[in-house]
């Protein structure tokens, strides 16, 4: 039988060889893993794992960190700077979070506990195989994107979209829709927070690996909410957030868009990296609210958009927190901002701010106005037949959506 991974190993301790050769001869094990060749610590290492590799000898390497764990990460870095996509899977007894991250960060394709165990060995290994670049998942993108900017803060324009983001992902005649939503308000954690979940990663993580980021990867550094909605923020709690770069930032989004049904983009500013973020938007959605003030700003934010190519159907402007007795109307703001009003959320202070307070999303506090305003929208934007079949600009609007740069022509 021909194996299905060829793995140098390396490590200067013979219990790990000796655990190794167990796990890949249990049961189901034996002949799917071939050993191309074994180094100890030391200078040699780092250029004999990525001769192996280039000579096609070896497809990943199992270096064992608790042969030395400053040696280790030093050999490891070594490999990265030599060979950028090597796949580099490491293992150690050690499974402190503080340890694991350190490791993907330094350039690792996965971490392996020790003792080694064949399934979760075998796991990691085709994990790490598939990566030898980014996955094309499919020859056309699968989802489309939709940001969300604020006209002011306190227009509630992150939890508009937190709130839709895990609308949509409420299953459809048996169906749930893959949505990711990414987080880009700096400082940043507001989402995280807003969930009650606490980011490992960050967007700055995601970039470091872009070379060789797939599912697996994603899907390890991104939160999962309890709805199914999976997050990334452009920074963690208590931390600094990185800078992207527009290259890196379009990379990551053009990345979800071919693997998600939906990509929700939070907040944000409008500077050129962001503005990465913006260009692959299929709709950018500005919340506002009837105030004097956050029309004044919205108005000079869609003269921006605009400038920029975001036209017609793709500009979609947003009333958050609609109250009755306002001085000023929905009319008001479509006049005043030249742009008509897609989506208008009733006022239900009660309920916004027992979601905020409690960690949890707008559905789980039971029925209520909030949430048949956002179901009603989510609805159109999923594509319901009966939302959808009328003429209405929003009919229009997903007839003709393919994936493209928000603006042009489809």
């Amino acid at each position: 039988m021909t194996p299905k991974h060829s793995m140098f190993v390396v490590s200067s301790r013979q219990p790990f060889l000796a655990e190794l050769d167990r796990a890949m001869n249990a049961t189901g094990g034996k002949g799917q893993v071939r050993i191309a060749g074994r180094i100890a610590f030391g200078g040699a290492a780092a250029p004999a794992c990525v001769e192996a590799l280039h000579s096609g000898s070896a497809n990943v390497v199992l270096l064992d960190l608790d042969s030395g764990a400053a040696d280790g990460f030093r050999i490891l870095e070594e490999m990265i700077r030599l060979q950028p996509d090597v796949r580099v899977l490491v293992a150690s007894s050690d499974r402190d979070p503080d340890l694991i991250l350190r490791v993907v960060r330094a350039g690792a394709a996965d971490f392996v506990g020790l003792p080694l165990q064949r399934e979760p060995l075998m796991e990691s290994l085709s994990r790490a195989a598939r990566r030898g670049g980014v996955e094309s998942g499919t020859s056309a993108p699968r989802g489309r994107v939709m940001a969300f900017l604020g006209a002011k803060g306190g227009c509630g324009a992150t939890s508009v979209a937190v709130n839709l983001a895990a609308t949509l992902c409420a299953p459809q005649g048996g169906k749930q829709r893959s949505v990711i939503l990414l987080d880009l308000d700096t400082p940043g954690g507001d989402v995280a927070a807003m969930l009650k979940m606490k980011p490992s990663y960050t967007l700055a993580d995601v970039a470091s690996n872009l070379h060789r980021l797939d599912t697996d990867l994603l899907n390890s550094m991104a939160m999962r909410h309890e709805s199914g909605l999976m997050c990334l923020s452009i920074s963690g709690e208590g931390t600094v957030h990185a800078r992207l770069t527009p290259n890196e930032l379009g990379g990551i989004v053009a990345f979800l868009r071919d693997h998600f049904d939906d990509v929700v983009v939070a907040g944000g500013s409008m500077d050129d990296t962001q503005m990465a973020a913006l260009n692959l938007a299929h709709m950018v959605h500005l919340v506002t609210t009837l105030d004097f003030l956050s029309l004044r700003r919205a108005h000079g934010i869609i003269t921006r958009l605009r400038e920029f190519g975001v036209h017609g159907d793709a500009m979609r402007v947003v009333v958050n927190k609609v109250d009755k007795g306002s001085d000023l109307t929905t009319r008001d703001a479509r006049q005043a901002l030249d742009s008509p009003v897609v989506w208008s959320i009733p006022e239900d202070s009660r309920t916004a701010a027992r979601a905020v307070n409690e960690g949890i999303i707008y559905a789980a506090t039971g029925k209520n106005r909030l949430q048949a305003a956002f179901e009603e929208y989510a609805s159109l934007l999923a594509g319901d037949h009966a939302s959808t079949s009328g003429s209405g600009s929003v009919g229009r609007l997903f007839r003709r959506l393919v994936p493209g740069r928000v603006g042009m022509p489809a």
